[in-house]
C-alpha cells in the first residue's frame, strides 16, 4: 500500500478532533478553511 491509500485511513482512525489538538498548525489551517465557508452574515 502507498501513502496515498494508507494516509487517509490513518487520519480517519485518529480523527479530526485529536489531530487538531495535537497539531496547532493543522488546527489553524482547518480553522481558516472553516472561516471561508461562513460568508457574510447580513
Amino acid at each position: 500500500m502507498s501513502d496515498l491509500t494508507v494516509g487517509p485511513q490513518i487520519a480517519d482512525f485518529i480523527g479530526l478532533d485529536l489531530t487538531r489538538k495535537k497539531c496547532p498548525h493543522f488546527n489553524s489551517w482547518v480553522a481558516k478553511l472553516e472561516s471561508l465557508g461562513e460568508g457574510p452574515t447580513s
